[in-house]
């Protein structure tokens, strides 16, 4: 790869996330996100167009988008889990903790 690609990776890290979930590799996606930091967790979710960020939580496991959940902002996080299907969003939430919970239940 070449060395101005690797630094466009790093400045721009949801480019690399839009082609780890084309990929569909959920063990990849899962210590990518593992190795970001909440903050650009966050803003690389919110940087991708509506289909990528629309299959971030289908190609995790729900323990692994619970926590992914967990470092988003709670409006950020409800529209994710409002773009799943009812039963990936069940068992998201079931993994999730009471606090996230409760804040879903009383948005």
């Amino acid at each position: 790869m070449e060395e101005s690609t690797k630094q466009d990776l790093v400045e721009r890290p949801w480019e690399n996330l839009e082609r780890l979930l084309d990929e569909g590799d959920r063990d990849k996606l899962a210590t990518y996100f593992e190795e970001l930091a909440p903050a650009e967790v966050a803003r690389c979710i919110d940087r991708l167009d509506d289909e990528h960020r629309e299959m971030v939580l289908g190609q995790l496991t729900a323990e692994d988008a619970a926590e992914l959940l967990e470092h988003l902002s709670d409006t950020q996080g409800r529209e994710m889990i409002e773009n799943t299907s009812p039963v990936q969003a069940a068992l998201i939430v079931e993994e999730l903790s009471s606090d996230w919970q409760a804040d879903l239940i009383a948005a």
